[in-house]
């Protein structure tokens, strides 16, 4: 049974904030080469099948520039290697999530054609410390709270 039609996602832009490593990163290639998931029941367990592949046009941002462009190379390997018709327009731009002005000025550093954003993943984050509740500097806290 198809759980998902990945045609809905065929040509869509999606903008991934955090995109430098794991999840982010991870969202980012598969939206690249995005595939029906397709669940086998047998037994009681599941495992999942590829079906129809749309790829996405893929936008990723991260304070990590080199980071980025690794991620970009990975995004355009990926949707090469699905074979994946649709989608494979990509960009990689800088952006801390907490800097006001980087924000607003960021639809400057995206292409005009990646403009038109269809799906937003808030990724981008961090913790700071490991105090217990309580402990945790005031100025961390702020730090978490600005950026997440």
């Amino acid at each position: 049974m198809s759980v998902f039609s990945a045609k809905r996602l065929e040509n869509k832009t999606v903008l991934v904030t955090g995109a430098s490593a794991g999840i982010g990163e991870a969202t980012a290639i598969l939206f690249a080469k995005v595939s029906d998931l397709r669940i086998e029941l047998a037994n009681t367990s599941w495992s999942s099948q590829s079906g129809q592949q749309a790829g996405a046009n893929v936008i990723i941002t991260a304070r990590r520039q080199e980071a980025l462009s690794n991620v970009l190379e990975l995004l355009k390997s990926a949707h090469r290697e699905a074979q994946v018709g649709a989608g494979g327009k990509f960009a990689a731009v800088t952006l801390d999530v907490s800097n006001r002005e980087e924000v607003k000025n960021l639809w400057t550093k995206v292409p005009e054609d990646l403009r038109e954003v269809d799906i937003l993943v808030n990724n981008a984050g961090f913790v700071k410390g490991v105090e217990k509740v309580g402990e945790i500097s005031d100025h961390d806290i702020d730090d978490m709270i600005a950026t997440n």
